[in-house]
């Protein structure tokens, strides 16, 4: 080839030659500057639009994954309970892990139940078969205030013909519990009669035998109310073939109700067939796919065969002891728990006893510590509460050391030390241990101290409102304190203000004081029309006329119908004896003051009976 003219001839020859390759080094550096540049545009793309949603997903997945764990761990409560707050951090608001922790602590009764679905009902995303769980745990197990009151006051106003057999329960039990009893059972009544032969007349009457074996007549065990509840139930039991929730409940209802001193003279032979017939489908039906709750069904069973025949308790126990003596480990726990409820702590101790080795776990070492308090064997307890191994939070070690102590008794200074231990320990322990001592204290009528543990625990996202409940119900006794009460009420509402029984008790205090708003003038005034059969709303609302000056309607309120004065709270007596002063009638008011002394009274209660001259002995 001629190369172009002019060119040199060096040019000539390099020009055709390949480029000289550069360093790896520079290469890599050229190449990654591009691959940089896209991954941030990607990310910057990526994340606005989808990265934070799929990191979510990530943590629900995970926090899923750690409370399926949990739930293997039943016979573990410590590792269950870490691996849900493991879960917690991820999703604390997630429906199933807020589902799994109620399905595991439901099974140990423990109220982080009603937390966990208290807080799933609040997220917006609950099913009716979780507000009617709520409802149900709250009802069963004595905390009426923390069921779902949305749901219930629907179910209160809907035709009773319209709902099933729970929600007609539990509104009927929601009316009665805020005083409204005479309204649900006419209400019940009311819809039996329209219900006439019809396939709603069994549901009605099973649930109008409910309430009125709840009521204070059938506490009493009058006859008549009681006659009228067993029929109910037996007509009920015998108009259809009910479906087998129904028969089962019925059947464990009536044994309910013979376990009650006295009452199975009423129960007729033919229920009791029924009742034994029933437990016996029951457990036959439920053995083979879940065990633990046919040894519960034959535990009712047992229960309702003792009541007919007290004679027969500890040979039928024996039977039941015999029977699990083979039986898997939660069999066995749960017979354990049986005997030591029933005060047959040796035969409890046979069962522990028999469980090598298990001392190490929780429920285990409870149930041998119960059995031996029953038995007063102090030194046993002293011997296990002292050993390396035991399982027992330090708080819950401390109150047994203080029960002891009590039992004993020590002297004063030794259970002020284990007092102040308590206290200590606490803060070492995990909330649930600690509203439970607390919870014990104050059934021990140890208010002072109860009231630090449950202060302690106030702000928790978990036990705050459990704890906030439980220092209104120290303080509330404690007349003195009223001050206090009233911060501790002012605060709950705040947490709660859907609480009414926590805004009238409000009211009524501040009212007392001569701190009185507006608010609580209208509020007083507003629940005694809503809860004519509250007598706490009726003398709140008699309290709020006196302060505005109008006694006369106070007075009309207070003697709208015959009541048992001798019989009512001291404080509310007391307003009673104010009302009747400021109309004129002081020796009908002293007459009432002579009925209680001035440490029966609140301060703003003795105040008040100073303001109308009127000195408490």
């Amino acid at each position: 080839m001629i190369p172009p003219s002019g060119l040199k001839p060096e040019f000539e020859e390099t020009m055709w030659l390949p480029p000289v390759k550069s360093a790896w080094h520079q290469r890599w550096r050229r190449g990654w500057r591009l691959v940089v540049a896209l991954l941030v545009l990607a990310g910057a793309v990526y994340l606005p639009l989808r990265g934070l949603k799929d990191y979510r997903s990530l943590k629900i997945w995970r926090a899923r994954s750690l409370a399926q764990e949990a739930m293997t761990h039943r016979d573990d409560p410590k590792q269950a309970v870490e691996l849900f707050q493991k879960a917690a951090v991820h999703a604390p608001n997630d429906t199933v892990v807020l589902r799994l922790l109620a399905d595991y602590t439901e099974a140990r009764e423990d109220p982080m139940a009603l937390y966990a679905l208290r807080k799933l009902v609040s997220n917006g995303q609950p099913t009716p078969e979780d507000r009617e769980r709520l409802c149900r745990l709250a009802f069963d197990w004595g905390h009426p205030e923390l069921a779902d009151a949305t749901i219930l006051s629907q179910w209160a106003e809907a035709d009773p013909a319209t709902l099933e057999l729970r929600p007609l329960d539990f509104s009927a039990r929601w009316l009665a519990n805020r005083g409204q009893r005479s309204e649900a059972e006419k209400r019940l009544r009311s819809a039996l009669e329209k219900a006439g032969a019809g396939r709603e007349k069994p549901l009605l009457q099973f649930v109008l035998s409910k309430l009125l074996l709840a009521s204070p007549a059938a506490q009493s065990a009058t006859d008549a109310t009681l006659d009228e509840s067993l029929r109910l139930l037996s007509e009920a039991i015998r108009a259809t073939v009910p479906p087998m929730p129904m028969r089962a409940e019925a059947a464990r209802l009536i044994a309910t109700t013979v376990t009650r001193e006295d009452w199975h003279r009423s129960v007729h032979p033919e229920l009791v067939d029924f009742v034994r017939k029933t437990f016996e489908e029951e457990t036959a039906a439920t053995q083979k796919p879940d065990p633990v709750a046919a040894l519960r069904i034959r535990i009712h069973r047992l229960e309702f065969e003792i009541a007919l025949a007290p004679a027969r308790k500890q040979s039928l126990a024996k039977e039941l002891l015999d029977s699990v003596a083979a039986a898997e480990d939660r069999q066995r726990l749960m017979v354990a728990k049986w005997l030591n409820v029933n005060a047959l702590p040796r035969m409890a101790l046979v069962v522990c006893d028999a469980t090598a080795g298990q001392d190490v776990r929780e429920e285990w070492f409870t149930e041998r510590l119960v059995a031996l308090f029953q038995l007063q064997d102090w030194g046993r307890m002293e011997a296990l509460l002292a050993a390396p191994q035991q399982p027992l939070s330090a708080v819950t070690k401390a109150l047994y050391l203080f029960r002891i102590q009590l039992q004993k008794p020590a002297a004063p200074e030794v259970l002020n030390q284990v007092r102040k231990a308590i206290s200590q320990a606490s803060d070492k322990s995990e909330v649930r241990d600690t509203l439970h001592a607390a919870s014990v204290l104050e059934k021990l009528g140890e208010y002072e101290t109860a009231s630090e543990l449950f202060s302690s625990v106030q702000n928790h996202p978990q036990g705050g409102l459990a704890a906030r409940l439980g220092i209104i119900r120290c303080l509330d006794p404690q007349l003195e304190r009223s001050g206090e009460l009233v911060q501790a009420l002012e605060g709950l509402v705040r947490l709660w203000p859907q609480s009414e029984e926590a805004r009238g008790s409000l009211a009524y205090l501040r009212l007392l004081d001569k701190s009185t708003i507006p608010e609580d003038l209208a509020l007083a005034k507003e629940f005694n029309r809503k809860f004519p059969n509250f007598l706490s709303y009726r003398v709140t609302a008699a309290l709020a006329w006196l302060r505005e000056k109008n006694p006369s309607e106070a007075l009309k309120l207070l003697q709208a119908e015959a009541l048992p004065w001798p019989s009512v709270l001291p404080g509310w007596r007391a307003v009673y004896a104010a009302v009747l002063a400021a109309n004129g009638k002081n020796d009908e008011a002293r007459q009432i003051v002579a009925t209680f002394t001035s440490q029966d009274l609140r301060p703003g209660e003795r105040r008040l009976l100073e303001d109308f001259l009127i000195a408490p002995p």
